[in-house]
């Protein structure tokens, strides 16, 4: 079977299944929507100060550290942006994945001064994905291709309401 092709990647805090928030990528494919544990990033932002500060044979002065850390963040997220869609494809441990099938809708919530925006999309067995991070056109490539599978949508400013299509009538 043929992999859908990837449409939109991006980085975002996750909640859904019962699970804590938890961070990761979401990546938006023609055929599904799924989450996949972040680990690069945050192994990078560790590891980061300890190989800048070692190969300079510095103390733990705050440049050394501030370095490694951007470094190793910068890093990280590069080897989690490559590895993110194979993971996808083998599933598992810390993937999520949506039926794009299943989604019934997607409300979108505005951030505060102390949150991040938020999407929530909820499926046809009533479970709600939290996604919360700065999603760009996510809301707009997630109504286009819940309409390229042949499911009508109707787009306001809250969210989207997904109807099931005459097939499932």
């Amino acid at each position: 079977m043929p992999s859908a092709s990837l449409i939109q990647m991006r980085r975002a805090a996750f909640r859904g299944g019962g699970q804590g928030r938890r961070l990761g990528l979401v990546l938006l494919y023609q055929d599904k929507l799924a989450r996949v544990s972040r680990w690069g990033e945050t192994l990078g932002a560790v590891l980061g100060p300890l190989v800048v500060v070692g190969l300079t044979y510095r103390s733990f002065d705050g440049f050394g550290v501030l370095a490694g850390v951007l470094v190793g963040r910068f890093l990280g997220q590069q080897v989690d942006r490559r590895t993110a869609p194979r993971q996808v494809a083998r599933g598992g441990r810390g993937v999520t994945v949506i039926p794009l099938d299943s989604i019934t809708s997607v409300r979108t919530g505005s951030g505060s001064f102390l949150s991040k925006p938020s999407v929530a999309v909820t499926t046809q067995d009533g479970t709600e994905y939290r996604f919360y991070g700065y999603l760009g056109r996510w809301q707009a490539d997630l109504a286009a291709a819940l309409t390229a599978r042949g499911r009508p949508v109707q787009v306001t400013p809250e969210g989207i309401t997904v109807t099931p299509s005459a097939a499932e009538d």
